[in-house]
């Protein structure tokens, strides 16, 4: 809530499909935990959550449409919440029936990421969201007066207040459509810049608040903001870290995933997700101590949806030193917050990078030491051995840099040829 401003007291409410028995009601119980922590992180205080089995044609019954009636009147509430995606049609006849504000879930993470956009590509992207969806329900506003002119051809009923709202409306996400492309052209430059200089990129992606921005400030050693709310970074940041038994990576903090992303943000923040599509490498972070599993599965979801899908991963179990005793890990087991297990964590991510980097064995002259500066730079030293003409070195390093290293050590060993050969032409 912004600053003085009391919290929403709220009810939650929801319902499953009796037909689907335990597994729809199981579901639904998750999806509710799930609102419920939306809520809290958007601010709201959340008195009740009611969850029924969906009857006849509505998303509940009438009987316990009139139960929240009555449970928002004698608790004095202010704002009820949806579990799903509510029509325009329903969201009205529920505000008039419970005479106090309705939303559904995508309203609510939409509220939750134009609270936590801070860059001036996260706020267009958000704000492109919000009004692409509620551009369609401004029909459930009334209509104002009609509007006349004063000209020829402007003269009769004139535009109603709707029709002007949704010409301004699509007027506005026109503007930011032009100024998102942009954006994205900016950082699509970025990206091809930074595959330019042949440094892989590994990707945290993982349920929201599952300890992904503090696993990237172990992981960098940068500060970055770290709060027990979901979304609480929407910006993506890169960093160029060193992994010891590999080399530079770039790695990318992106933003946290749920179940059921709403579409208007998964078109809204498309340049944002591209990071994800684009990386070599994808981090899967899970929080060890609750639900893994069912996290993982939102996270396999998302993925499939953005097209993520057949990029190689790693599961990484957080919050490790939380979990109960006895439990085995899935993944790689680590704790971001007192840093145990990061060793085993970079050694694991630096083994599946070197898959696709088979190892090369090369024979340096002296007259060409100075590529072993550009092996450290851009790839790792997996054993060197002095000989009396140079070095015997075993790397992995991008094929760019190994093409230059051959280029390099050919040209120094065709000086050496050349110096060998005039200097037997003069003995002579």
């Amino acid at each position: 809530m912004g600053a003085g401003q009391p919290a929403e007291r709220t009810l939650l409410l929801g319902s499953y499909d009796k037909r689907g028995a335990g597994a729809a009601q199981g579901q639904a119980v998750a999806d509710m935990a799930e609102l419920a922590a939306l809520a809290r992180s958007a601010g709201a205080v959340v008195v009740d959550a009611w969850l029924k089995p969906r009857e006849g044609g509505g998303p509940v019954g009438r009987g316990t449409l009139e139960a929240v009636r009555d449970r928002v009147a004698a608790d004095r509430l202010n704002l009820v919440i949806w579990a799903d995606e509510l029509t325009p049609r329903w969201a009205r006849e529920w505000e008039s029936l419970f005479e106090c504000r309705v939303i559904d879930r995508t309203e609510l993470i939409l509220d939750i990421f134009s609270r936590r956009a801070n860059s001036r590509e996260g706020r267009l992207q958000v704000e492109m969201a919000q009004l692409t969806y509620r551009l369609p329900r401004l029909a459930a506003r009334q209509q104002g007066l009609s509007r006349t002119g004063g000209g020829i051809g402007t003269r009769g009923p004139g535009e109603t207040r709707l029709e002007i709202d949704r010409r301004r409306v699509r007027q506005r996400l026109a503007a930011l459509g032009a100024e998102l492309s942009r954006v994205e052209l900016e950082r699509r430059v970025r990206r091809e810049r930074r595959s330019a200089g042949l440094v892989p990129t590994v990707a945290l992606v993982g349920y929201t608040n599952v300890g992904k921005s503090s696993l990237f400030r172990l992981l960098t050693r940068r500060g970055v903001l770290v709060e027990d709310q979901l979304f609480a970074t929407l910006d993506p940041g890169v960093r160029r870290i060193h992994l010891a038994g590999f080399g530079p990576v770039l790695l990318v903090d992106t933003v946290g995933f749920v179940r059921r992303l709403p579409h208007t943000l998964v078109a809204a923040f498309k340049s944002t997700l591209d990071e994800v599509r684009d990386a070599d490498l994808l981090m899967v972070v899970v929080d060890a101590s609750r639900d893994g599993a069912r996290q993982e599965a939102v996270v396999e979801e998302v993925l499939a949806e953005v097209g993520a899908a057949a990029i190689p991963r790693v599961l990484v179990e957080n919050q490790w030193d939380r979990v109960p005793t006895g439990q085995r890990p899935q993944g790689v087991p680590v704790s971001a917050e007192t840093g145990w297990n990061q060793a085993g964590l970079v050694a694991c991510l630096a083994g599946q990078l070197r898959r696709a980097r088979p190892p090369v064995e090369l024979a340096i002259p002296w007259a060409a030491g100075e590529v072993l500066g550009w092996i450290r730079a851009e790839g790792d030293i997996l054993d060197q051995r002095l000989t009396a003409t140079g070095y015997e070195v075993r790397f992995s390093a991008p094929p760019a840099v190994v093409n230059r290293v051959a280029r390099r050590v050919a040209h120094a060993e065709t000086m050496v040829d050349t110096r060998d050969t005039l200097k037997g032409d003069a003995a002579r």
